[in-house]
């Protein structure tokens, strides 16, 4: 019987931290958008809170590859971490579009730690070698590379008014510019 005792608390406690993590989240949206002078600070919060949830998670569950949500907790935490140093940049130190800054550092290393951490995932999960899904996987990469090398990425490389650093930042994550 203690086992039967023991699946029962299991569950509960689960949906005892969803919930508090759900209670604690829920007012912080609902800040971001009725307290906006508190912005970087609530979207901070947030941000910083998926990623300490990530990490809560690995030590919970204990998976067979923990390194891959720990890359995804620091994907989560960097590009966070991005948002609120542009926040700080241009609220708080009045810059206009600081570009680029110490902010794009943060955001450029979000994508090699998520693409890492979401490479794991899907590896851990994979019982054997699968050609046929990775070669789909790869037609769809190079049409989306040659998409966005003719729509986003071109345009940067014949800009006339940015200078080398901009270019070389621009090409490294493309945006759509406004």
């Amino acid at each position: 019987m203690p086992f039967a005792g023991s699946r029962t608390r299991k569950p509960i406690r689960r949906v005892t931290l969803q919930r508090a993590y759900l209670l604690a989240n829920v007012p912080l949206v609902v800040a971001v958008f009725l307290v906006p002078h508190y912005h970087t600070y609530l979207w901070g919060l947030m941000g910083l809170g998926a990623a300490a949830a990530v990490v809560v998670g690995v030590v919970r569950h204990r998976p067979n590859h923990p390194l891959a949500w720990i890359l995804v907790s620091l994907a989560l935490a960097t590009f966070i971490s991005g948002d609120v140093t542009y926040d700080v940049l241009t609220l708080l130190l009045h810059r206009v579009n600081p570009f680029p800054s110490v902010a794009d550092v943060l955001y450029l290393i979000t994508y090699p730690l998520i693409a890492a951490g979401l490479f794991g995932i899907v590896r851990a999960r994979r019982r054997g070698p699968d050609s046929g899904a990775l070669l789909d996987a790869l037609t769809v990469t190079a049409v989306a590379l040659l998409l966005s090398w003719i729509y986003l990425i071109q345009p940067y490389v014949h800009a006339h008014d940015m200078t080398l650093v901009q270019k070389t930042v621009s090409i490294a994550y493309p945006r759509a510019t406004s």
